[in-house]
């Protein structure tokens, strides 16, 4: 068969079909459908539905996911914040704590210090007349120790234990070591006005208060360094 002969017999074909569809009578028309039947029955109405589900479907999941995406966000930047709080107010409390002991330790170390200087002056070194002016001095620093510790000691002492009151037994640790050194202090005083100068066979003055501060204190610190598991 020719090209020519097919081309023919193909227009033949569809100029029959066009004349018998012209033929067909009403009834055997095909009955037009409903808009739901087009979409549901159709290839093309089946895609299109799922092209739609999907769209709002998967906006509607992303949409709930990036809800809950911010949320976590927000919680999460919440939480930090109050841990940078958290953190912050305890790095406040601890600097308030360390102050609080360095304020009484100094105060507590400069009246057993002037009061162990105060007592030298009647032992033999410092009978030497050369040393006058060195004598004055220790003296004036026994007295400004003194004052010092009679003025602050009571409210030093109270923020201390305040500030650590967490630590089990500290407040009866700390008055035992207050009394400790107020006794020292006052020996300190009474000796060097009953011994101003050196005198031979004169015996140390105030070995048992000293040594009661010695105690007391390592007691103290103690505590301090290794408080009771759980005390913070």
């Amino acid at each position: 068969m020719t090209k020519e002969e097919a081309e023919q017999l193909i227009f033949n074909e569809a100029l029959i079909g066009e004349i018998l569809a012209i033929r067909k009578s009403p009834d055997e028309s095909p009955k037009s459908k409903t808009w739901r039947q087009l979409v549901f029955e159709t290839t093309g109405g089946t895609a299109l539905i799922t092209v739609l589900l999907g769209g709002i479907l998967g906006g509607a999941v992303t949409a709930l996911f990036q809800y809950m995406q911010k949320n976590n966000e927000i919680e999460h930047a919440e939480q930090q914040a109050r841990l940078e709080r958290e953190r912050s107010a305890n790095d406040r409390l601890e600097q308030v704590r360390l102050e609080a002991a360095k304020r009484l330790f100094e105060l507590t170390y400069k009246g057993i210090s002037s009061s162990e200087d105060v007592l030298q002056l009647s032992t033999q070194p410092f009978a030497d007349p050369a040393l006058k002016d060195q004598r004055t001095q220790i003296r004036k620093q026994y007295n400004d120790a003194e004052e010092s510790w009679r003025k602050d000691h009571a409210v030093q002492g109270l923020m201390f234990v305040y500030y650590h009151r967490a630590i089990p037994g500290l407040s009866d640790r700390w008055g035992k070591t207050e009394k400790a050194v107020s006794d020292y202090i006052d020996c300190a005083s009474n000796w060097i006005v009953s011994h101003p100068f050196y005198t031979p066979g004169l015996p140390g003055g105030c070995t048992e208060e000293k040594k009661k501060v010695d105690d007391d204190f390592a007691m103290l610190e103690r505590s301090l360094v290794s408080p009771t598991p759980g005390a913070h």
